[in-house]
């Protein structure tokens, strides 16, 4: 087993839990407002919505890079150069 490799891919999918706990409630606040509520909203609230979607996709990727590397690294492979037992 590659332990820093998998203590690298457990702090990734921690970042990416977070980003995703803490985005995700907002980002249904806004989708759940009806078209003209969403359009009497300020400009950067509207904004705001667009980061968290691209946010969300981020987190989301994070956590799935994070997975990869702790299976990768109970399997005993190595995907990131310089992390060596």
């Amino acid at each position: 087993m590659n332990y820093p490799q998998f203590f690298v891919g457990l702090a990734i999918v921690f970042l990416g839990l977070l980003a995703i706990l803490y985005d995700y409630p907002q980002l249904q606040f806004l989708e759940g407002l009806s078209q003209e509520q969403f359009l009497n909203l300020e400009e950067d609230t509207r904004e705001k919505y667009s980061r968290l979607q691209i946010e969300i996709l981020i987190a989301i990727g994070m956590v799935s890079f994070g997975s990869l590397l702790l299976v990768l690294s109970i399997l005993g492979r190595q995907i990131i150069p310089g992390l060596r037992d």
